[in-house]
């Protein structure tokens, strides 16, 4: 690769920025995102989860789980941050 090579993820976020597209990725994007985060484990108990920026929203079915991901939640923001784009979630409102 050399200096003027970029990558697919960068050419197709500049493209669906300028076409005003880049919350609707974000849309797709960011439950996916979700459950690699959480764990397999975790992410069995995870239902509807819906993304409107900045606030993610998911229904956890298990009292326990929802405990559990309420605890981890600023690294989770953190981590989806990470790996989207910095400030897109704000907050996680478990259910």
């Amino acid at each position: 690769m050399n200096a003027n090579t970029q990558s697919l993820q960068t050419i197709l976020g500049e493209y669906l920025r300028e076409r005003g597209l880049h919350n609707v990725a974000h849309r797709v994007r960011v439950p996916e995102v979700w459950l690699e985060v959480v764990g397999e484990n975790a992410a069995k108990h995870c239902h509807d989860i819906e993304f409107t920026a900045p606030i993610l929203s998911v229904r956890v079915d298990s009292p326990v789980w929802r405990s559990e991901l309420r605890l981890r939640k600023h690294d989770l923001v953190r981590r989806i941050n990470e790996r989207l784009e910095p400030g897109l979630v704000a907050d996680i409102i478990l259910r």
